[in-house]
C-alpha cells in the first residue's frame, strides 16, 4: 500500500480500548468503562451462527439481536452508537458476513477473533486456532472487508517465532483491514507470563504505512497497574492504541484519568448501570465478583454477596433497593391503548428469572386465584415470517405487546408480564430485573 494511506481513526489516535471477554463485557460493564475514559468498547466474541440466526428488536431504547427461544445475544444502546466493536467467532466466511450483516446497522466496526485459546473457541476451529489456518483467515477477513459497510478489525496472539508471526501479519494486513489487536503472548502463554512488547512493537513496525492500526494488548498482568502504565505500554510497543482486558475487569475505573476509584464505589456505579439498562442476575453477580475478588470472604458483604441468590439481594448490599422497584415501576411505562387494548413494551426472558419458583403467568394465575377472578385468556397469531403476538384477556380488559417473539410460549409470558404490570402486580415475582 502507499505509504500516504490513512490509517482508521477509529483505532488510532491513542485511544483507550475496553478488551472483548466472555460473560464481563455485557451493555452495563461497556457503559461503565466509556464512563470511565475508554474511547472504544467491545462485545465478548459471539459465535457466528448463532448471531446469524438472530432478529433486531428496540425494547424500551435498548436495541436486541435475540435469538427465536428468547435468548437475547447482544444488547446496545445510543449511549455507546460509534463506539461499539462487535466481535465474532468463525471459522466459516459465508457464516461471519451473515452475523456480520445482523448487527452492521449498530457496529461502529466487527472484528473477527483469532486469538481465544479457550477449548470451546477453538474446538470450532475458532479464535487462537485461525492462527494456524493462514488461506482460512485471508478468506474471512477478505470476505468481511469487501462487503461490509463499517471498518474490520481482527484479534490475533502471537506465534512462537518472530518471523513466523510476521509472515501471518503480512497475510492480515493484505487483506485490508482497518486494525489488528495483538496479545503479546503465545496461545500457550498465560496471563501470569511476561507480555512480549518487542514482539508488539516489531508488528507495528511491519505495519507501517500500510493503513492498518496496531492496538496493543495483553499488558495488564506485566506492566499495566495504574493509568499512568498505559501510556508506558503504548509507548514500549510503538502501538496506536492500548486495549484493556484483566485491569478493565478487576476495576473499570483504570480508564479513569483522574485515578481509580475503589472497588465499592466502582460496584456501586456498574449497579447503577444495570439498574438503568437491565442486566441478568448471573451475570451481573459474576462481573460484581469479578471486582470485589478476595474480599468476597474477607467481609460481611463480600460473604453476603456469595451467598445472594436474587438481584434485590445484591442492590440492597449497596443500598439500592429503592431503584429497583422504581425501575420496575416505570419499565414499560410508554404504555398506549390501541383499539381499546392496553399495548405494553416487555420482554421475558427466563434466564432473567433464573432460581424463581413462578413465572409471569404462574403469578397471574395464582391472583386471579386468589380473588375469585376468571383465569386469563390468551389468544395467540402467527404471521408469514413465524413470529407471534398475542393478546390476553382478564376482566373484560384487553391487553398486548409491541415486541414481536419467535415463539408463542415466550408471547404468552411477555404479555403476562405486560398485564402484571399493568395491574402492579411485577413485585410479586421472586427475582425482579
Amino acid at each position: 500500500m502507499s505509504s500516504e494511506t490513512p490509517v482508521c481513526p477509529l483505532f488510532s489516535g491513542n485511544k483507550l480500548i475496553l478488551a472483548p471477554m466472555v460473560r464481563i463485557g455485557t451493555l452495563p460493564t461497556r457503559l461503565l468503562a466509556l464512563d470511565m475514559g475508554a474511547d472504544l468498547v467491545y462485545s465478548p466474541e459471539l459465535i457466528d451462527l448463532k448471531l446469524s440466526r438472530c432478529t433486531r428488536r428496540c425494547v424500551n431504547g435498548i436495541i436486541e439481536f435475540a435469538l427465536p427461544c428468547g435468548e437475547v445475544v447482544l444488547r446496545t444502546c445510543d449511549a455507546e452508537r460509534g463506539r461499539l466493536v462487535v466481535q465474532i467467532g468463525s471459522s466459516d466466511a459465508a457464516t461471519a458476513l451473515a452475523a456480520a450483516r445482523v448487527v452492521e446497522s449498530e457496529a461502529s466496526a466487527v472484528d473477527l477473533n483469532m486469538g481465544c485459546p479457550k477449548s470451546f473457541s477453538i474446538s470450532g476451529g475458532m479464535g487462537a486456532a485461525l492462527l494456524s489456518k493462514p488461506e482460512k483467515i485471508h478468506e474471512i477477513l477478505s470476505t468481511l472487508v469487501r462487503n461490509l459497510s463499517v471498518p474490520v478489525s481482527c484479534k490475533m496472539r502471537i506465534l512462537p517465532g518472530i518471523s513466523e508471526t510476521l509472515s501471518l501479519v503480512d497475510v492480515i494486513l493484505s487483506t485490508g483491514v482497518s486494525a489488528v489487536a495483538v496479545h503479546g503472548r503465545t496461545k500457550e502463554q498465560r496471563p501470569g507470563d511476561p507480555v512480549d512488547c518487542a514482539a508488539i512493537a516489531r508488528i507495528v513496525e511491519r505495519a507501517a504505512d500500510s493503513g492498518t492500526a496496531v492496538v496493543a494488548n495483553g499488558g495488564s498482568e506485566s506492566v499495566i497497574r495504574t493509568h499512568s502504565d498505559i501510556d508506558v505500554f503504548r509507548r514500549l510497543t510503538g502501538a496506536a492504541s492500548v486495549m484493556l482486558a484483566r485491569g478493565a475487569q478487576r476495576n473499570p475505573s483504570i480508564f479513569r484519568v483522574e485515578g481509580e476509584l475503589t472497588r465499592y464505589d466502582v460496584i456501586r456505579l456498574y449497579l447503577e448501570k444495570c439498574l438503568e439498562f437491565g442486566n441478568e442476575f448471573p451475570n451481573t453477580k459474576y462481573c460484581v465478583q469479578q471486582i470485589l475478588r478476595e474480599d468476597q470472604s474477607l467481609t460481611p458483604r463480600g460473604v453476603a454477596l456469595v451467598a445472594a441468590r436474587s438481584l434485590p439481594e445484591i442492590y440492597k448490599l449497596w443500598g439500592l433497593e429503592a431503584g429497583l422497584h422504581s425501575r420496575v415501576e416505570s419499565v414499560g411505562s410508554c404504555r398506549r391503548e390501541v383499539n381499546g387494548v392496553i399495548v405494553g413494551s416487555l420482554v421475558y426472558n427466563k434466564r432473567m428469572y433464573r432460581g424463581c419458583s413462578r413465572t409471569p403467568k404462574s403469578v397471574l394465575v395464582d391472583w386471579c386465584k386468589s380473588r375469585g377472578v376468571k383465569a386469563p385468556v390468551y389468544r395467540c397469531t402467527e404471521d408469514d415470517n413465524r413470529q407471534f403476538t398475542c393478546v390476553l384477556e382478564l376482566s373484560g380488559c384487553l391487553y398486548s405487546n409491541s415486541i414481536v417473539e419467535q415463539s408463542k410460549r415466550v408471547a404468552e409470558q411477555s404479555v403476562a408480564l405486560v398485564c402484571l404490570q399493568e395491574l402492579g402486580l411485577v413485585r410479586l415475582l421472586d427475582s425482579i430485573n
